[in-house]
Order: C-alpha cells, then sequence, then structure tokens
C-alpha cells in the first residue's frame, strides 16, 4: 500500500472494542519482569486463535508473532512491553489488578492492547502489507528486557522499528513525534561506603559510614546544580540508603541507590566523572573507602529516525492531534535497540486530567480511549514506514 496515495487508516470500532476487552484483562492480571507467563500464554493463545503466526524463541516470556504480506524484504517490526510493576493499585476506574501488590502502574496493559488490535487489523488486511511485519510483545521493560531479547539475536531482520508508550501528561487523541530525544536514558547506580563497625556507645572506636552515606547524597546534588550547563537537563535521585540491624551498633557499611536521568552521552560522561569523584573524595574525608558496585545504563535517549518522523507525519493528523511532545525523563528501553536500528517511537496521549499520576503511581490511570488511537498509530506506521523503505532500498537505515 503506497504512503504516497493512500489514506489514513482509521481501525474500526469492532477491532477497538475487541483490543479495549483484552486490556480489561491484562490490566486485571498483571505480572512483574520477568515473570509474565500467564501474559505470554494469554498473547499466544489470543494470537493464534485468529490465526496469527507465532514465533518460538528461546526467552522463557514473551511472544513473537509475523503477519506475512508481500515477497518484498521489508520487515516492520512493532513492539509493546509487557510487564507490571510492584505496586499495589489504588486507583478506582471500574476494573483493577487482581494479583495483591502487582499493577500496570506504567500502562504497558495499553501497550499490549493497541498491538493486539494493530494485529487484528493487519491479519484480516494482510494483502496489503509489503513485506512482512513482525509483532514483539517485550518481557522485562522495566529491567532492561530491550537487551536480551536483542542478544538473542530476535530483532536482526528488522528494517524499522515502531514503539510507544503512553503519556498521562496529555489527553487521549494526542500523538507525540519528535526528531529530538522524547526520553531519557535511564541508568542505576548503587554504592556501598565501607567504614570500621563499633558500639554505638563509642563511635570513637570506628569509621561510621552512615555519616559519610549523608554527605554523599548531598553531595551528589551538587552535581546538576552546579557542574552542569543550566541548558543541559539531568536527574540525579538517591532513592534508596541501606545501614545497619540493631540500634546500638555502628554498622560498618552503608548502600546507597538512586538512578540518573540525561538525554545526552556528553552529559552523562561529565555526571559519571564527577559522581567517581565525589564518592572518592567524601570517602577519604571520612576516612573509610568506598566503591561504585553497579552503574549500568541504556547508554541512549529514545530518538525517533528523523527519517521515519517526516514519514508517518503526514497521515498522523487524520487519526489524532499531532503535537511536539514534552520531552520525559522516564526512561524507556526501546533506546537499547535505537543503537543498532532506525525506529520511531511516539508518546501517545492517555489521561490529560489536571490531577493525573504519574506512572508508577498506585492512583495511575491509563483510559481506554488512548487504545483506538494507538492502533492507528501502529497500523499507519507499519503501512508508511514499509512504504519508505521500499522507495529508499538503499537507504543507510
Amino acid at each position: 500500500m503506497s504512503g504516497q496515495t493512500r489514506a489514513a487508516v482509521h481501525v474500526g470500532r469492532e477491532i477497538s472494542d475487541e483490543a479495549i476487552e483484552a486490556r480489561h484483562h491484562l490490566h486485571e492480571w498483571p505480572e512483574r519482569s520477568h515473570e509474565e507467563y500467564d501474559t505470554t500464554a494469554y498473547l499466544t493463545e489470543f494470537l493464534t486463535r485468529h490465526g496469527i503466526e507465532v514465533v518460538p524463541t528461546p526467552l522463557k516470556t514473551g511472544v513473537i508473532g509475523v503477519i506475512r504480506g508481500t515477497d518484498d524484504p521489508v520487515n516492520v517490526l512493532l513492539r509493546a512491553d509487557i510487564d507490571g510493576l510492584p505496586v499495589a493499585e489504588h486507583s478506582a476506574y471500574g476494573f483493577h489488578s487482581h494479583r495483591e501488590g502487582v499493577m500496570h502502574a506504567c500502562g504497558h496493559d495499553t501497550h499490549m492492547a493497541a498491538l493486539l488490535g494493530a494485529a487484528l487489523y493487519l491479519q484480516r488486511h494482510r494483502d496489503l502489507i509489503i513485506g512482512r511485519v513482525t509483532l514483539l510483545f517485550q518481557p522485562a521493560e522495566e529491567y532492561g528486557g530491550a537487551e536480551v531479547v536483542a542478544k538473542a539475536h530476535l530483532i536482526d531482520d528488522a528494517d524499522a522499528l515502531v514503539g510507544f508508550h503512553n503519556d498521562p501528561r496529555t489527553a487521549p487523541g494526542t500523538v507525540g513525534i519528535s526528531k529530538k530525544p522524547i526520553m531519557a536514558d535511564a541508568g542505576i547506580f548503587t554504592v556501598t561506603l565501607h567504614g570500621h563497625g563499633c558500639h554505638a556507645a563509642y563511635p570513637h572506636k570506628g569509621r561510621s559510614p552512615i555519616e559519610a552515606a549523608a554527605t554523599l547524597v548531598g553531595a551528589l546534588q551538587t552535581i546538576v546544580s552546579r557542574n552542569l550547563s543550566p541548558l543541559d537537563s539531568a536527574v540525579v535521585s538517591v532513592t534508596q540508603i541501606h545501614a545497619g540491624d540493631v540500634y546500638n551498633v555502628i554498622p560498618s557499611e552503608a548502600m546507597i541507590d538512586g538512578t540518573i536521568r540525561e538525554f545526552s552521552p556528553q552529559v552523562l560522561a561529565l555526571i559519571k566523572t564527577r559522581f567517581y569523584e565525589l564518592v572518592d573524595h567524601v570517602a577519604k574525608a571520612y576516612g573509610i573507602t568506598a566503591s561504585v558496585d553497579r552503574w549500568l545504563f541504556t547508554g541512549a535517549a529514545v530518538v525517533s529516525d528523523p527519517r521515519f518522523v517526516d514519514a508517518v507525519s503526514g497521515h498522523v493528523n487524520d487519526y489524532a492531534q499531532l503535537i511536539e511532545p514534552e520531552p520525559s525523563f522516564g526512561g524507556e528501553d526501546f533506546s537499547y535497540y535505537l543503537k543498532t536500528k532506525p525506529g520511531l517511537f511516539a508518546l501517545i496521549g492517555s489521561n490529560g486530567d489536571a490531577d493525573a499520576a504519574a506512572w508508577h503511581s498506585p492512583d495511575f490511570v491509563a483510559k481506554d480511549e488512548t487504545i483506538p488511537v494507538a492502533i492507528d498509530y501502529f497500523v499507519n506506521g507499519a503501512f508508511d514506514l514499509a512504504d519508505w523503505l521500499i522507495r529508499h532500498p538503499h537507504a543507510d537505515a
């Protein structure tokens, strides 16, 4: 189907309703990262029931489906993440999690539902598909599942990747696509401070790591406020501090964990240099030692291929309101794929209320109205990018 001549696809009410029904089931039975066994079984059964080929993989969770059209050597991969979070749901949106302490608090249930809806439409209209469309239901987005998928060589033959994340900051009906970074590079750090434990009544007999940890927490905040240019954006957040087991013993160790978010490798390099300096300096000031035991980053923000942005933008306004999205410091491991593959990523409005809760909140709500727009985004993206790839066979994608 030529993107130059075709009208935008509007998936009908029947498919949208079936996708929304699937969303409700998936929302009610969330599973944590790398534990999405029931979700995998449900997705596999859904695709198989509708005649969609399911491809075996070496992964213990997650699903890959394929819809074949013409014999053209084009493969557009559509991706949705499938994991929930260890959050107890508080929202009262008419349906809720039945798994105690687990919730789709990042809206991945809407992502899966949208991809299922797109799969239904594409399967029924596979005669219009150039090449083939791959459906990737990716496990463990919250814990770097994209790297696992990529290292299993499951995206090697993809020519273009399409993904999205729901955005509770904007209302359903909006699609945010940009040539600039729209989601941050997100990393995790752990620092262990090694002191010398002693009785709390005799602090001079030991080397307490607790005071050093407290100083380090404050010092790390100066990286953004005093070392980065005000024109650069970054976040350094300490989120966990662990030390000691009883009230009357100064412990030998203290550990701090947290996250760092930024939009460019240059900013990350500066943060890393200053981070390690501060850890070393604070430890020496307190006469103890310290080690950075974990420093894990995807290494890239989420940035769409500008050629793909141009290829799809012409149709977006036919099924939604195209907007320039506000960048989010939320992380998305789709960025791992983008280090080796060209792709398109959007932020699709999912709430927009003034008091809408953010991702990972127990009060988070992604509205059902998100799903029809997201289905249209997937379907039109598949057609538009396949058409672009056929018309640019020698492009360095």
